[in-house]
């Protein structure tokens, strides 16, 4: 099972697009899904797999954080 963080588009050149998930950047395909820059989106294999609006991709990154922070208390 892959597990994938919303990442929201910064820029595109023809079929690739970089997308920022906070400090961290990657290249992608868009081949699957076109998008433009400010899209939020989930990755998967390196490609766009879907789009969310962006109270989803909001509400998303909530419970990664809530998850995150659950995972720093029930350590050590």
């Amino acid at each position: 099972m892959c597990l994938s963080i919303p990442g929201r588009i910064e820029k595109t050149d023809g079929e690739t697009a970089v997308v920022g998930y906070g400090n961290e950047r990657r290249t992608v395909s868009t081949k699957l899904v076109p998008c433009a820059p400010g899209e939020w989106v989930v990755v998967s294999g390196g490609f766009v797999m879907q789009k969310l609006s962006e109270e989803d991709a909001k509400k998303a990154l909530a419970l990664w954080d809530e998850a995150d922070e659950r995972e720093r208390r029930s350590c050590c």
